[in-house]
């Protein structure tokens, strides 16, 4: 009974070495890359890969705590490789895939020109043309937040202005901004920030 439980713990111990640190990986650079929805059986392959070079590179860092047979030193190697080293390999990799030099040289595909557009995180004058009729003239900076795919189209805009009688635009007072659903806009153009 007690070699049972052993192998029981020996495969829960592989799931969460080749396996786990993987799917954090997955997790945390789709919250900075949108990508479509994949099933489970699809993401095992990929967050294996991950698991493997995440084991790869930061291998050693267990095997010198495992190195001491304690106790406390062991549940350290296993956070480091389950939770840390897998959050410092998704950030370094959004880092350099967000980097102007590697979108210089590699098309990274965007599930939409949506994803694409506000991953680029601009600083831009915006002119939502609603179904209605309407417009509406919005700052969108670092404060404003655009869906991403599956669900893209909405959007946040943390200033409206609007024209005056000379056709200048004047912020909005008193106002934190406005959030447009995809279904009330037709169009969005985006206009360059004078002086940027």
């Amino acid at each position: 009974m007690e070699i049972e439980n052993l192998l029981k713990l020996e495969y829960i111990l592989a799931f969460a070495t080749f396996v786990l640190p993987g799917f954090l990986i997955m997790k945390i650079i789709r919250l900075k890359v949108p990508n479509k929805d994949f099933l489970l059986k699809d993401m095992l392959f990929e967050a294996f890969s991950y698991s493997l070079l995440n084991l790869s590179i930061f291998g050693w860092i267990p095997y010198l705590l495992l190195s001491n047979n304690n106790i406390g030193w062991s549940i350290v190697a296993f956070i480091v490789i389950l939770v840390i080293s897998p959050i410092v390999l998704a950030t370094g990799y959004i880092k350099i895939v967000s980097s102007k030099f590697f979108a210089k040289h590699f098309d990274i595909q965007m599930p939409t020109a949506w994803d694409w557009y506000f991953s680029q995180r601009p600083n831009s004058i915006l002119l939502v043309k609603m179904k209605d009729g309407s417009e509406i003239i919005g700052y969108f900076g670092g404060t404003s937040y655009a869906t991403s795919y599956p669900n893209d189209g909405s959007i946040y805009i943390e200033k409206v202005y609007m024209k005056d009688e000379n056709n200048n635009l004047k912020i909005v007072e008193n106002s934190n901004g406005i959030l447009i659903a995809k279904d009330q806009y037709t169009t969005i153009e985006f206009y360059n920030i004078q002086g940027e």
